[in-house]
């Protein structure tokens, strides 16, 4: 359904004045109003009740019709029509003058042609239902339906363009409830244009204008065209010219200017310019959606479709084709005689009934000094110009300075708001802008607001940051304090003569847009209205707070900004490094002023001094939530369903938390396995997963987050999609999200990172596990571990060798069997890269891999991997080309293609012999659990053969 536009327009015609046009218009009326009675027919009625018929959708087009049915046409040809009631409410008979034929339906469905134009006023069919548009209120639009029924339903036949509307289109039946269904009924009506002169006269054929129902008038001092109850000089206009080709001219801007702009743009200001420059305008004939009737709107002659508008309480253009249907470029143009006394009289009203009302208000006194204010009223009620036109405008200008002076009065004043409501809070601007109810046990220079007022407004500026005090569009949104001011004016609030409310003139539904404190949002200043004594009402102090007192208050911002990272200064993940930035130096200056310390205040919030650290390749760390109270956890969710094997979450730190970074993608450090954001069938958009081994993992992306520096966005997936694809963690969520409709805004997208140097590695029943050591990284084993390495001595024979000190490699992972207490964890220390004592990891046959991957490192022919079975640890055969579990060792040899096993031997020396096992005779060799291999076995002895226990029969 098309977007309907609506306007207004009322024209009054002005007696005796020939040189006024008359159009003819429709406007829509009742049914009720227009239909014969029961007993009436062609023949004794006449013509006073006589209507056409219009589209509700699309009001150019009217119904006309061929010799036989009903059509619509937007080229002005309608047909008229007589309305006769029935026996039956709400149905009737529709008689077309135009044809001296009545119309009945054709079919009681949905059809391409339903009219038909027959003499007879009793031939069946010949009734319609006419009720209200979808059963609604408005009795202006009505739908038209056939089938002789007798109650609305929303899929009853409709007259209904066949096909959509069109130049002669005929008329069928659609559906009630359809946009195209509805239509009015309208009678004649005379549009007349305001008189048109050929040059300026003083002295008569001014019109007061209101344009969206809104009274226009010439605001002298911005020079603009605005919306004031303003009567007199500045509220009248003239039009010279004709009615195709005219200047506007206001009384109060003189003969030398007429409205005009520098270009017939969207939303550019109609002002007063000099008349030789002024635009051309022409009257047309426009509709007014609101009240279904014709109008009039008026059109730069330089375009064709560029009207004028109101736009944000101004006059100014819309081109756009819709604007000549808009009830924002509905102008109505009322006669008026010329009071040279009347802008006076109003304005000498209106000033003491705001000056009186500000007499009793303790805060308002406090702003503009109670003095003052009584010496305005004074001088002010003491004004009696003679009555013409130069003492009327001298007397406004006296009012005018009276007021000025009180402005002028109150600027530059220091104020501090206290909501009564809250007591101990005063208004401040936090460091991050926003408005707040801070809790104070005193008064200081960081509370004090300083004043710009003037005729239209007051301005409030926060004293220790120099940031103005802005507005919300939205509500329970804190207001925030930045480098452009909103305008406020000061509101009463009745049976309250000690506070004063705060209301936004700049957003629409002004008496919404209070200042107000919202304890439900940690007291923060949001938009609400100020209908009685509460949170939107404010109690003004004046203080005396020197520059001294204000630039300390500006520092301390600074120390505060500060102190939210100074503290956390590192390397570490979560921490912060310092860099160098030019604002924050001349903010420390001793010479800095408040703006200058405030632009170093926001070059710390916008991490410009302190950065956080970023993930760098080889390090291991947790994901946490905000609030820190959750872990990523690699434990995937096991329900079957949609949620099956999505990433979960953990209130405490455990081996299914740790990752790896390898500089692209992240690997759970226990599992093995990468993650990825996926969007499932039956899931509501994309969340996060644990990828099973062989699917390759997606590229993770790290960043600070944009509105809170202290926190990360980790972003998952290519480059295109990290704008909505990322890691979404809730405090009470059991699930990770990878969110589809990223918002750095919400809390779940901020993160953060703990980074691990220690790594706790199960031992399991044995006593012994593997690990991989990334390229890059050194580390350490802890007291009560050792590390081996693997490396061949001769055929068929291979070796363990301990490996002590710091191991790693700058350039590959290196993979190490681990040996220790059974059931024990083994800690691996991270340690820094130029440590001495590195061990040798030359001749090791070890190999690994620390990042999961479905393309690369895969298992070959004479790979073999760590098994445990109880107490005994070896390493079994593994099948070729599949992927490396990652942060597990595998052994690769070249020659031991028939082995399935090796048994490990640790005994006490750094060297220990591990056998190959041959499975190809049934004479393979026998171990003792020593590593030994023996030639005779005892009955009931415990050995080794083919890489499995067994007991000797």
């Amino acid at each position: 359904m098309k977007k309907l536009f609506t306007l207004l327009l009322s024209v009054f015609a002005i007696g005796g004045v020939s040189a006024q046009s008359t159009d003819t218009g429709y406007r829509a009326v009742p049914v009720a109003e227009k239909a014969w009675p029961q007993t009436a027919t062609v023949a004794t009625t006449d013509n006073s009740k006589d209507v056409v018929f219009r589209s509700n959708n699309h009001p150019d087009y009217f119904v006309s019709s061929t010799d036989t049915e009903l059509k619509v046409m937007n080229d002005g040809t309608r047909d008229v029509f007589r309305i006769f009631s029935t026996a039956t409410a709400n149905q009737y008979k529709i008689y077309n003058v135009t044809k001296s034929k009545f119309v009945k339906w054709k079919q009681n469905a949905n059809v391409r042609s339903v009219t038909e134009l027959v003499l007879n006023a009793d031939d069946a069919n010949n009734t319609w239902l006419i009720v209200n548009n979808n059963n609604g209120n408005n009795a202006k639009i009505v739908d038209i339906i056939a089938g002789g029924r007798t109650a609305y339903e929303n899929r009853a036949p409709c007259w209904n363009p066949h096909g959509g509307f069109g130049h002669n289109k005929v008329i069928g039946t659609w559906d009630a409830n359809d946009a195209n269904s509805s239509w009015q009924i309208c009678e004649a009506m005379a549009l007349t244009a305001p008189e048109f002169v050929t040059n300026y006269n003083a002295t008569e054929k001014w019109y007061s204008v209101t344009l969206r129902g809104k009274k226009v008038a010439y605001d002298r001092e911005a020079n603009k065209m605005n919306f004031s109850d303003l009567p007199g000089a500045p509220s009248l206009f003239q039009f010279v010219g004709t009615r195709d080709g005219f200047k506007i001219y206001n009384r109060a801007a003189g003969n030398t200017k007429a409205l005009g702009s520098a270009n017939v743009a969207t939303n550019e200001d109609v002002l007063p310019v000099e008349a030789a420059m002024a635009k051309t305008f022409r009257l047309e004939m426009g509709y007014d959606r609101g009240r279904c009737q014709d109008a009039w709107v008026i059109r730069s002659t330089t375009t064709n479709n560029g009207y004028l508008h109101d736009y944000r309480e101004k006059v100014s253009y819309w081109v756009n084709g819709n604007a000549k249907t808009d009830y924002g470029s509905v102008f109505v143009f009322t006669p008026e005689i010329f009071n040279p006394l009347a802008e006076f009289n109003y304005e000498k009203s209106t000033a003491l009934a705001l000056l009186n009302e500000w007499k009793g208000n303790a805060s308002i006194k406090a702003i503009y000094g109670e003095d003052n204010i009584s010496s305005a009223i004074s001088t002010i009620n003491g004004l009696n110009p003679a009555e013409n036109e130069t003492e009327g405008n001298r007397a406004v200008q006296t009012i005018v300075a009276e007021m000025e002076r009180l402005y002028a009065n109150a600027n530059g004043k220091k104020i501090v708001l206290t909501c009564p409501l809250y007591p101990t809070r005063r208004m401040a601007v936090d460091l991050y802008g926003k408005l707040m109810g801070v809790e104070t046990t005193e008064t200081t220079a960081s509370h004090v607001f300083v004043l710009k007022a003037n005729k239209a407004s007051l301005q409030l500026t926060h004293a220790a940051s120099g940031r103005k005090v802005q507005t919300q569009t939205e509500f329970n949104k804190a207001i925030l304090a930045d480098n452009t001011a909103a305008n406020y004016a000061l509101k009463t609030v009745a049976g309250n003569n000690e506070q004063v409310a705060f209301e936004c003139q700049d957003v629409s539904g002004k008496e919404t847009a209070c200042l107000h404190m919202a304890s439900s949002i940690g007291y923060a200043i949001v938009r609400w209205n100020a209908q009685s004594i509460g949170a939107s009402t404010w109690k003004v102090e004046v203080v005396n707070s020197t520059e001294t007192d204000i630039k300390n208050a500006a520092k301390a911002r600074l120390s505060e900004a500060e102190a939210l990272y100074a503290s956390s200064v590192g390397s570490s993940l979560q921490q912060f490094s310092q860099i160098s930035n030019q604002a924050y130096d001349n903010a420390k200056s001793p010479n800095a002023d408040v703006a200058m310390i405030e632009t170093g205040v926001k070059a710390i919030l916008n991490g410009e001094v302190y950065k956080l650290n970023l993930p760098r390749q080889g390090q291991f760390l947790r994901i946490k939530s905000k609030g820190g109270v959750k872990y990523v956890s690699m434990n995937p969710v096991t329900a079957e369903g949609v949620n099956k094997d999505r990433l979960s979450t953990v209130t405490s730190a455990d081996a299914s938390t740790l990752f790896y970074y390898n500089g692209t993608t992240l690997t759970g450090v226990q599992s093995g396995k990468g993650i990825g954001v996926i969007a499932k069938p039956g899931n509501d958009g994309y969340k996060a997963y644990v990828l099973p081994h062989g699917q390759e993992p997606k590229n993770v992306h790290f960043r600070v987050a944009p509105a809170n520096k202290k926190y990360y966005n980790i972003l998952v997936g290519e480059a295109e999609t990290y704008d909505s694809q990322g890691l979404w963690i809730r405090d009470n969520s059991a699930f990770v999200d990878g969110s589809t409709n990223w918002r750095d805004g919400d809390d779940a997208n901020r993160l953060q990172l703990e980074e691990v140097t220690e790594i706790q590695v199960p031992l399991g029943s044995a006593g012994v596990a593997s690990f991989v050591i990334p390229a890059t990284v050194k580390m350490t084993v802890s007291s009560g571990t050792k590390a081996y390495k693997v490396t061949q001595t001769g055929s068929g024979t291979a070796t363990l060798t301990s490996l002590d000190g710091v191991i790693g490699n700058e350039n590959s992972e290196v993979a190490i069997v681990l040996k220790g207490t059974p059931d024990t964890n083994a800690t691996l220390t991270v340690s820094a890269t130029n440590v001495q004592g590195a061990a040798d990891i030359s001749g090791n046959m070890l190999i690994g891999s620390v990042a999961a991957s479905a393309t690369t490192n895969k298992t070959a022919e004479g790979d073999y991997g760590l098994k445990v079975s109880g107490s005994e640890a070896y390493f079994a055969k593994t099948n070729a080309d599949i992927p490396f579990r990652p942060f597990r060792a595998v052994l690769r040899t070249t020659t031991a293609q028939g082995v399935s096993a090796f048994s490990l031997n640790f005994g006490e020396d750094n060297v220990t012999a591990i056998e190959t096992v041959d499975t190809t005779t049934q004479d393979a060799p026998i171990f003792d659990l020593s590593g030994r291999r023996v030639t005779k076995t005892v009955k009931g002895g415990v050995y080794i053969k083919n890489g499995q226990k067994i007991v000797q029969q």
